[in-house]
């Protein structure tokens, strides 16, 4: 399935250890030679982390590389990679305005760390 949106370069990642924050993500891809333009990790609403993050990458070249990654271990957890959408990632951030005609159920408060921040 090749229907992503042009430009739009996110992964969703599974199984990250709870108490992973943005540093150990970008060290994560850094195995890869890429750099993540963005890193949001998804709190549930009782802020805890649910083990789920999105990253944002600049172009498709860094996306691939980053995907190379998947199953990959992150401290003692094996950390699932899958290709992503911007809509896709302010649902499960929980970004108002997103999501409305998909049926997620639960909210969950994502804290926006600065997407497209460098």
């Amino acid at each position: 399935a090749d229907n992503y949106p042009p430009g739009e370069n996110f992964i969703r990642m599974r199984g990250i250890p709870f108490t992973a924050r943005e540093r150990e993500i970008i060290e994560f891809f850094a195995r890869s030679s890429v750099l993540p333009m963005g890193v949001s990790i998804v709190y549930n609403n009782r802020d805890q982390a649910t083990g789920e993050a999105f990253v944002e990458f600049s172009n498709s070249d860094d996306l691939m590389r980053g995907l190379q990654l998947n199953r990959e271990n992150m401290g003692h957890r094996y950390v699932e990679l899958f290709r992503s959408t911007r809509a896709e990632a302010m649902t499960a951030l929980g970004v108002p305005g997103y999501g409305m005609q998909q049926g997620y159920g639960g909210g969950g408060g994502g804290r926006d760390m600065g997407m497209g921040g460098g």
